[in-house]
C-alpha cells in the first residue's frame, strides 16, 4: 500500500510539473493601429516606428490607436473587432510588458504572412514571407526591470492576417511577476443556468430547442416562428459582469435586434441594438462590463422570410 501511495504521489508530481511547463503566457490585449493599404513590411508606414510608445486615441499616419481585447490566443486582424480583410495592407500591435526584475525569456511568435517585431526599439525578428500560423519563431529576449515595449507589425499578403505571441521562461516554465499594458481582461465564458424562447419553429422542441444555443455544437440550432418579434432569455446562476456576447447566426438571421440585461427578470436595460445586422458571427464587445443575472435577445426585424435561427450564443464575463 505504501509503495502504491508513493508511486501515486510521484505520478501526480510529474503530471503537475508537465502541466506547469506546458502553460504558456499568451498576450491577448494590445493597442492596434491600421490598416495601412498598399504597404509592405519594410515600408516605414509610421515614422520612427521602432520607437513607438502609443496610447489609446493617439494618431499615427492618420490612423487611431485603439484597444483590442481578445479571448483567443490568436490576434485576428481580419476579425470584426480589428481591421477586416485587407489584402496588401500593414497593421501594428503594441503592448508593454512590465517585469519585476531583469530576466531572460523565450518569445514565441506565429503569424499569417510577414511579421516584424521590436522589443525596446531593437528589431528582434523579421520574416518577410507568406506563410501560415503553423510556423513558429522562437527568440531569446532580455526583459529589463520595469517597462518593456513590444511592437508587432504584420503584413497581409493573402488569406489570413494575424499573429500569436506568448512568453515562457528559458527553461520552459510560466513566468510569474509579469504585468501588461493594456491590462489583460480576465474574461471567462459565463455558465448559463436556464434559457427560454418566445417560440420554437413548428413547436418541434427536439429539432429547435433553445438549449441548443449553449451546447457548443454548431450543427444544432434554435429556430423561431416566422414572425416578428421573437426573443430568447438567458438566466445565469449568479449575477455576472458581462463584457462580450458572440452571436452565431444560421441562414435566417436578424437584421434588427437588441440586447437587454436585468437583475430580476422584470426590469430591463438595453445595452446594445442594431438595425444593420448581417448574420454570420456577430461579436458585441461592450465598452465597459455590465452586471446582469438575465440577458435578453430580441429579434425585431428578420433578415429573411424565415424566422430567427441561431446556432450558438457565447457570453463572456469579467472575473475579478
Amino acid at each position: 500500500m505504501r509503495k502504491f501511495l508513493f508511486f501515486l504521489c510521484v505520478v501526480l508530481i510529474l503530471v503537475f510539473t508537465f502541466n506547469q511547463k506546458a502553460r504558456a503566457l499568451y498576450i491577448r490585449d494590445w493597442l492596434i493601429c491600421g490598416p495601412f493599404q498598399e504597404a509592405v513590411l519594410e515600408d516605414e508606414v509610421i515614422q520612427n516606428e521602432q520607437g513607438l510608445s502609443p496610447q489609446v486615441g493617439h494618431i499615427s499616419s492618420g490612423k487611431e490607436w485603439r484597444e483590442l481585447n481578445t479571448i483567443k490566443n490568436i490576434i485576428d486582424f481580419e476579425g470584426r473587432l480589428a481591421f477586416g480583410p485587407n489584402d496588401g495592407a500593414v497593421g501594428y500591435a503594441f503592448c508593454e510588458i512590465l517585469s519585476d526584475k531583469k530576466q531572460m525569456a523565450l518569445l514565441k511568435l506565429k503569424s499569417d504572412d510577414g511579421i516584424k517585431v521590436w522589443l525596446n526599439s531593437e528589431n528582434i525578428i523579421t520574416q518577410d514571407i507568406a506563410r501560415g500560423l503553423q510556423f513558429e519563431d522562437i527568440v531569446t529576449v532580455y526583459l529589463k526591470k520595469g517597462e518593456n515595449k513590444l511592437l508587432v507589425k504584420v503584413n497581409d499578403y493573402y488569406g489570413g492576417w494575424g499573429f500569436s505571441c506568448n512568453l515562457l521562461s528559458v527553461d520552459g516554465n510560466e513566468i510569474s511577476g509579469l504585468k501588461f499594458e493594456p491590462p489583460a481582461l480576465a474574461s471567462e465564458k459565463v455558465v448559463v443556468k436556464n434559457i427560454t424562447a418566445s417560440s420554437v419553429q413548428d413547436r418541434d422542441i427536439n429539432s429547435y430547442n433553445p438549449l441548443y444555443l449553449i451546447d457548443s455544437d454548431e450543427e444544432t440550432r434554435w429556430s423561431s416562428d416566422h414572425t416578428d418579434p421573437q426573443h430568447v432569455i438567458i438566466e445565469f446562476s449568479t449575477p455576472e459582469k458581462l463584457k462580450r456576447i458572440d452571436l452565431l447566426w444560421e441562414t435566417a438571421y436578424a437584421k434588427k435586434y437588441a440586447l437587454s440585461i436585468s437583475l430580476d427578470g422584470e426590469s430591463w436595460q438595453e445595452i446594445y441594438s442594431t438595425d444593420s445586422g448581417e448574420g454570420g458571427r456577430e461579436i458585441i464587445l461592450l465598452k465597459k462590463p455590465v452586471e446582469a443575472k438575465f440577458l435578453k435577445l430580441v429579434g425585431l426585424e428578420r433578415g429573411t422570410d424565415w424566422g430567427y435561427s441561431l446556432l450558438e450564443i457565447e457570453i463572456y464575463g469579467i472575473k475579478e
